[in-house]
C-alpha cells in the first residue's frame, strides 16, 4: 500500500512533521530505568524508516526536552541525550535539555552516572548536566552540576583520580546536606 503522506512533495512533509511534532512547552519525559530510543518518541518517528529519517531531527533538535530522573539514576539518560545530541538542529551547542530531580538524592547513582560518561567519552552529556546543574538554585543541582564539571575538567584523567576527587567533593556536600548518602 503506498503512503499518501510519502507522495507528498519533501518540503509539505516536513512542514507536517513540525505541525504534529512541535510543542511550545518543554516535553517532560520520566525515566527511571534505562531509556530505549523509542520509549521517549512519539509514534510518528515508529510508523516507518523514511518518515523516522526525515523527522527526528525535527522533533529532538527543535523541542525543549524536560528530562525527569529519579534518585540520579542518571545513566538511564545517557543513551537519549546522545540521541538528542545526534539531531540536534545546532551542532556548535547542545540541545535544551533542562533535567528535573526527583526522590532522595544518590551519590551512588550519581557516581555511577560520571563513572559510564568519563568512561564512554560522553563529554557532550557531561557539559549539559555540568551547565544545567549550575543554573540550578537547589543545592541538589548545584552539587550535580559541580559534579559533573569536576568530571569534564578531569577528563583526561583515569578514573581512578577522577573517583579520588569525588570521593573528597562527597564527603565536603555530605557536611552540608545530610541526605547525601
Amino acid at each position: 500500500m503506498d503512503s499518501r503522506l510519502l507522495s507528498l512533495p519533501p518540503e509539505l512533509r516536513t512542514q507536517i512533521y513540525r505541525d504534529v511534532l512541535l510543542q511550545s512547552d518543554p516535553i517532560s519525559l520520566a525515566i527511571s530505568e534505562p531509556a530505549h530510543e523509542s520509549n521517549a518518541q512519539p509514534g510518528l518517528l515508529l510508523t516507518c524508516h523514511q518518515i523516522r529519517n526525515e523527522a527526528i531531527s525535527i522533533y529532538y533538535g527543535e523541542n525543549a526536552i524536560r528530562l525527569g530522573i529519579r534518585s540520579l539514576r542518571g545513566n538511564a539518560l545517557v543513551p537519549l541525550v546522545r540521541i538528542m545530541t545526534k539531531y540536534s538542529k545546532n551542532k556548535d551547542s547542545s540541545p535544551e535539555v533542562r533535567l528535573v530531580h526527583y526522590g532522595r538524592p544518590s551519590w551512588v547513582n550519581l557516581k555511577d552516572w560520571l563513572k559510564q560518561s568519563h568512561k564512554l567519552r560522553y563529554w557532550n552529556v557531561l557539559s549539559i548536566m555540568a551547565d544545567n546543574g549550575l543554573k540550578q538554585t537547589h543545592l541538589k543541582g548545584k552539587v550535580v552540576g559541580s559534579a559533573f564539571k569536576m568530571v569534564m575538567t578531569m577528563k583526561d584523567q583515569p578514573w581512578e583520580n577522577v573517583e579520588k576527587v569525588l570521593d573528597l567533593y562527597h564527603d565536603t556536600v555530605r557536611v552540608i546536606d545530610g541526605t547525601w548518602l
